[in-house]
């Protein structure tokens, strides 16, 4: 029997419809295939194939690890996830539930680029009454994901910020809720109508993070809430942003789906989501970007000091003996204010400053964060006669 690869081959040559389908039906019935997967986003790695998102099978291991090899030259950090027969079809309906649109079948052999809906067939709701309709949110799903991996990857810019603040605004999402205490009567036998009792309770979880905060969980789709709801203890409450705005007042801030790439938003933030969904001018929230030393800044003292930043980030310093020290300026480029973070340290510099960007970014007030390493002649200048906010204690005594 001839490979997936053979047959890609084959079509390469000829086009053949024929050998097209024999591809296609083998991508479903092999015993394993491999795709590539986003540690950082907890979810398929996303890349755009003729403008379309895109996803990265392959039918051989190896094939896999030469384009590992390449990716990890590139900085890009990925991870193989295998996929088994009776996983596959779940594992395409997943990727078109995280918006993606396109297949890119042995990248680096002769590769195959095609339609993932040449695979599975798009889920019709037309005919669905709105009720019953699905909750599903392809489009902010892959929106959050693009975000976060340019992010990683120091590449994030503020069309695709702003792309993925509109998606948050206008999307539906489920929020888990234990109705087991709710107390309900029937009002009308007829149509089924039903009240609620006074003495009923409604209880909606929290989730905490390692810094004790508690966050409101969101999710985009039922995939994602059954990774929550393990045991199948909530129901799925339907709300929109507007419910943002009132359990936000309630916790430390909200997460949309807290174990997949994990949004987690503060009540600046959402002001600013509104701002921008609405056509506001707004702040800034994220960046993670080297300040040119060639660009005319302005440094100084932040007029009001972000304490709660700080202290999320010196939390984190303390566990990384790689870090010795950590400036804050408030830096002004092009009109623009963002925080910068002069960092002194040993390691791998996008690790360092992406860990950092993850424990500051939810209390930055709607700032960027900027960072410079102190070894650079930028980061010297900037800090000069400058006290650090952290300092690395000797021995390793924290």
């Amino acid at each position: 029997m001839e490979t997936i690869q053979q047959l890609i081959k084959s079509y390469d040559l000829k086009k053949d419809n024929q050998v097209y389908k024999q591809i296609i039906e083998r991508l479903k019935s092999e015993e394993s295939i491999w795709i590539s997967f986003m540690p950082y986003t907890n979810n398929y790695y996303l890349d755009y194939e003729s403008g379309k998102p895109a996803g990265y099978l392959f039918s051989e291991k190896q094939y896999y690890e030469e384009y590992q090899d390449y990716m990890l030259q590139q900085q890009i950090f990925v991870s193989p996830l295998e996929s088994k027969k009776e996983q596959r079809m779940f594992m395409f309906g997943d990727l078109y539930r995280s918006g993606f649109e396109m297949l890119v079948i042995d990248n680096g052999q002769t590769h195959l680029v095609m339609s993932l809906l040449d695979v599975i067939d798009e889920p019709d709701f037309s005919n669905v009454p709105e009720i019953n309709k699905p909750i599903m949110n392809p489009t902010l799903v892959c929106a959050a994901n693009h975000f976060f991996q340019e992010l990683r990857s120091k590449k994030a810019t503020k069309v695709l910020e702003e792309n993925m603040f509109k998606e948050i605004y206008h999307a539906k999402y489920l929020m888990p809720m234990d109705a087991s205490k709710l107390n309900m009567e029937n009002k009308n036998t007829e149509d089924g109508t039903r009240v609620i009792k006074e003495d009923s309770i409604i209880q909606f979880p929290l989730v905490t993070n390692k810094e004790e905060k508690n966050f409101y969980p969101f999710f985009t789709d039922w995939n994602e809430f059954k990774r929550f709801d393990k045991d199948l203890k909530y129901s799925g409450n339907i709300v929109g942003f507007e419910e943002f705005k009132a359990f936000i007042e309630q916790a430390d801030g909200i997460t949309i789906n807290p174990y997949g790439v994990n949004i987690i938003l503060t009540k600046d933030m959402i002001e600013i989501i509104d701002e921008v969904a609405n056509g506001l001018p707004q702040k800034i929230v994220v960046k993670e970007q080297v300040a040119n030393k060639d660009t005319k800044v302005l440094l100084g003292e932040p007029a009001e000091y972000p304490n709660a930043m700080i202290d999320a980030i010196c939390k984190y310093l303390k566990t990384n003996k790689k870090i010795n020290a950590a400036y804050l300026r408030l830096m002004i480029k092009d009109d623009e204010q963002s925080y910068l973070i002069v960092v002194d340290f040993t390691g791998d510099m996008n690790e360092v400053f992406s860990k950092i960007a993850n424990v500051g970014t939810p209390f930055s007030n709607g700032k960027y964060l900027d960072f410079v390493p102190l070894s650079s002649d930028f980061g010297r200048d900037a800090v000069k006669d400058v006290v650090p906010f952290y300092k690395k204690k000797k021995f390793g005594i924290f």
